[in-house]
């Protein structure tokens, strides 16, 4: 019996010595290649940079800016976020219909016509903040304006709805 059992144990740690060998020379987990995943988030210097990646004028407030990011891969961009100092943001995402907030869970406070363009208001109640935002569309694309702690300037909310017609 000790000698089935001696067998037995032997047969498994070659299958497995085997099973390590093979995985190793057709490029398995053990392999030093390194997989390439690409990044669809790309942060550009500014607002002409970002123009760059989309055929569709991109409206931006005249404040100042923590980030211009082009979200998707070479010239397959999708989602333009441009983020204020103010904790304000604006996103435009390419597809006419499509929510551009990214944020799921809101509440629609209001709707409104702005500038004779459909305006839909919401609030979002996270544990640590709560983002008002409003959203819109084009032909072309679906828009987004956040505002994180206060609420929408409507100024500022009005100028961009006006830049999207």
């Amino acid at each position: 019996m000790k000698k089935v059992i001696g067998i037995i144990v032997c047969v498994v740690l070659l299958i497995a010595i085997i099973a390590v060998v093979n995985m190793e020379h057709n490029g398995g987990s053990n392999s030093n290649e390194l997989v390439k995943i690409a990044n669809p988030l790309t942060e550009v210097a500014s607002l002409e940079e970002m123009q760059k990646y989309f055929d569709v004028q991109i409206p931006a407030l005249n404040k100042d800016v923590d980030a211009y990011i082009v979200i998707g891969i070479g010239e397959n961009a999708e989602h333009a976020r441009i983020k204020y100092s103010d904790n304000t943001s604006f996103e435009m995402q390419l597809g006419k219909d499509e929510d551009a907030s990214g944020i799921y869970g809101g509440k629609l406070d209001r709707e409104m016509q702005l500038n004779n363009v459909d305006v839909k208001f919401f609030t979002y109640e996270g544990p640590e903040e709560t983002i008002n935002y409003a959203n819109w569309s084009s032909n072309v694309a679906s828009y987004s304006y956040q505002s994180i702690g206060k609420a929408i300037d409507v100024m500022e909310l009005s100028e961009l709805v006006e830049n999207t017609k």
